[in-house]
This record gives structure tokens, C-alpha cells and sequence, in this order.
């Protein structure tokens, strides 16, 4: 089955919006470009891993690493807004950096924030 047929299928069930937009931003991301490729902030390597992936509202963080889901609590506030935390580790010296999308009264704001060599960690997935 492809990719499109799986789609219009999805579309044609009952799903919710926010699943079929997202299915929908998957499917048109689906082509894979160089210019698209994430490099390490700090030395410029192509060939970086996702570690873990999150969302920081109020004093939580919900995590999603290589051995599971986790909450972790008393985080200090952003404020009013929230944020989407990506955290990559590049092949070259395990330097790790996150992609963070912050949003606050209708403005989203994009950082890269390098956080130094850290021991090896595992991926989220490894095809």
C-alpha cells in the first residue's frame, strides 16, 4: 500500500483533525534533501541522531527517549508559554545540541542550543 492510498484511506475514517493534518506534514516531508539535512551546530557533521523529543508545559516535561515515555516534574515555568524540545547528538564527537520551538501569545521563537560532548546515547530509533 502507499503512502497516499494509506492517507486517503486515514482520511476517510474517522480521525481527528490534528491526526490527519500531521499525517498530512509527514507525508509531505517524506522526501529526503540534502538542504534539508539537520548539522551539528558545533562542527557542522550531517549526520546527527534524535535522542529524545519532548513537551515542556508548566512545571512538566513529557519525554519520549529510547527506553520509554517519561514525565518529569517540577521544571521551572517558561512563563505563559510552552515549548517542543528535539535533542540530537551528532556521530562525529557525541556532541548534543536541541532544536527548541518555544511559543508564547501567538509567537513561535526557534533556538539551537548546543549543550557539550556527552557519553555515547542511544537513539530514539535505528532503522
Amino acid at each position: 500500500m502507499t503512502m497516499d492510498s494509506l492517507l486517503g484511506n486515514l482520511f476517510a475514517a474517522d480521525i481527528s483533525l490534528v491526526q490527519r493534518v500531521t499525517l498530512a506534514a509527514l507525508n509531505g516531508a517524506s522526501k529526503s534533501r540534502d538542504e534539508n539535512v539537520i548539522l551539528c551546530p558545533v562542527c557542522g557533521y550531517d549526520y546527527v541522531h534524535p535522542i529524545a523529543s519532548g513537551v515542556h508545559q508548566n512545571d512538566a516535561l513529557q519525554l519520549i527517549a529510547s527506553d520509554g515515555t517519561h514525565i518529569v516534574r517540577g521544571m521551572p515555568p517558561l512563563g505563559r508559554g510552552s515549548a517542543v524540545v528535539t535533542i540530537y547528538q551528532c556521530e562525529s564527537d557525541q556532541h548534543t545540541f536541541a532544536s527548541v520551538h518555544r511559543f508564547h501569545k501567538g509567537r513561535t521563537f526557534r533556538f539551537t542550543v548546543p549543550i557539550g560532548s556527552q557519553q555515547s546515547i542511544k537513539p530514539l530509533w535505528r532503522n
